[in-house]
């Protein structure tokens, strides 16, 4: 017969590092801790503003919006009940607030998104400008994933519940945006990295 600490023991096994590390924060972070939704913050602040400017199509509505769900996600964090699935629970929040926010602002949901990231401002980030290069070559489906996969770092999985698609669905665009990207290289497309 096994104990609760010692079935705790067992499932923790099971976990991941990243997985056992966002529990902690998020743990603590449910206890008031303002270094752990300072640790949240600095981990997830881009991909929400990502997924936020996605949606609005604005740089200043999705600074105001990103802002808005990290105060929105810290009242409701003791409705979740599996800390490991935090990252699937916040983009959901970040989604449905920017959802609401464009269903009241009226605004026209465009699959272009990514169309204006060069009349930004701000100095965006290299990957950004990376990104921005491929828009004859990328649809914003492409080059969307390619954001949420390699900058980002989610799965295909956390990516297709979050764009409400199949994980096969995803891996396949994603397969095929890489494939676009090195066929423009082969016909003489700008080159961006060197090799060292």
């Amino acid at each position: 017969k096994c104990s609760g600490d010692m079935l705790y023991l067992i499932w923790q096994e099971g976990m991941t590092l990243r997985e056992r590390s966002i529990d902690k924060i998020i743990k603590k972070l449910k206890k008031g801790d303002e270094k752990a939704f300072d640790t949240i913050y600095e981990m997830y602040v881009k991909l929400i503003y990502h997924v936020i400017f996605q949606i609005v199509k604005n740089k200043l509505d999705a600074e105001d919006l990103t802002q808005e769900v990290f105060v929105k996600m810290y009242e409701n964090i003791q409705s979740l009940k599996d800390n490991v699935q935090f990252k699937y629970w916040f983009l959901q929040i970040a989604k449905n607030h920017a959802l609401n926010y464009v269903k009241k602002k009226s605004y026209v949901l465009n699959d272009e998104y990514i169309r204006n990231m060069a009349a930004r401002e701000e100095v965006v980030d290299d990957f950004e400008d990376l990104l921005n290069q491929f828009k004859g070559v990328l649809n914003a489906d492409e080059i969307d994933i390619i954001a949420l996969h390699l900058y980002h770092r989610m799965t295909f999985r956390e990516i297709g519940l979050l764009r409400e698609e199949t994980t096969s669905a995803v891996n396949n665009k994603y397969a095929r945006a890489i494939k676009k990207v090195r066929e423009f290289y082969k016909e003489g497309g700008i080159f961006l990295w060197k090799k060292v």
